[in-house]
């Protein structure tokens, strides 16, 4: 089973869709924050989760 961003036909989509995921990244640590700022979450568990999404965008290779 491949990913999404596998199965583009040339090199230039799947950048665009590196990209893309990358911005999506970068949202869901702003939605994070924010839950974290409502207290939907402790600050421990908002770290660990920041902490994960951290290391995805790492390891992206963009």
């Amino acid at each position: 089973m491949k990913g999404e961003g596998c199965s583009k036909f040339s090199q230039i989509d799947f950048v665009l869709f590196l990209q893309i995921s990358s911005g999506s990244a970068y949202e869901l640590d702003t939605f994070l924050i924010l839950y974290g700022d409502l207290e939907f979450f402790q600050a421990k568990e908002l770290e660990a989760l920041l902490k994960k999404s951290n290391y995805f965008k790492r390891e992206s290779p963009l």
